[in-house]
C-alpha cells in the first residue's frame, strides 16, 4: 500500500525537541538507578545503599512545589511532631544545593546504622553496573543530610 503522506506515526506530533530530551534523559546513568542498589565511591569504597532516587526537573526554576515526600509532608500528628523538631523535605541540605539537586536529580544514600545519610547529584554518578552504582567522587565530597550552610 502506498503512503499518501497524511499518515502520522506514533509520537510524530511531538517534534524533534521532545524526542531529543527523552533520549538525553534516558541516556543518563541516574535513569538506571534503583532503590536498594549498593553505592561505591570513586575509590571503590562502599558508601551505602540507595533509599531514594529523584529524577531532575530541568524546567524547575525554584524548589517551590518540588518537594519529595517525607515526614514533614504529613498533615497529621507525625508531620506536626516532625516539623516541631525541624524536619524538612528532601533533600535536607542548604537551599542553594537543594535547588540544584532538584533541578539536576539526585540519589539519597543510607550509610547504615552508624553511617551518615549522603546525597549524590546526578552528575556525580559515573556509571551503573549490575546492582551497583559507581560515583565519580569520594564519599567525603558528597553532601550529607542537614549539612550546615
Amino acid at each position: 500500500m502506498e503512503s499518501t503522506g497524511g499518515e502520522r506515526g506514533f509520537g510524530s506530533g511531538l517534534g524533534a525537541g521532545a524526542r531529543d530530551l527523552t533520549t538525553e534523559v534516558d541516556s543518563l546513568p541516574i535513569s538506571r538507578v534503583r532503590e536498594g542498589m549498593d553505592v561505591y565511591d570513586a575509590d571503590g569504597d562502599k558508601v551505602g545503599e540507595i533509599d531514594m532516587v529523584r529524577m531532575g526537573d530541568p524546567e524547575a526554576v525554584t524548589t517551590e512545589g518540588q518537594e519529595a515526600p517525607g515526614a514533614a509532608d504529613d498533615a497529621g500528628l507525625i508531620g506536626d511532631v516532625a516539623r516541631a523538631f525541624g524536619a524538612r523535605d528532601e533533600p535536607r541540605v542548604p537551599e542553594s544545593l537543594r535547588a540544584r539537586m532538584i533541578h539536576d536529580g539526585f540519589i539519597r544514600i543510607d550509610g547504615g546504622f552508624l553511617g551518615k545519610t549522603r546525597y549524590a547529584i546526578s552528575e556525580q554518578i559515573a556509571r551503573v553496573e549490575g546492582d551497583g552504582v559507581r560515583l565519580s567522587v569520594s564519599k567525603d565530597e558528597l553532601a550529607t543530610a542537614d549539612t550546615a550552610p
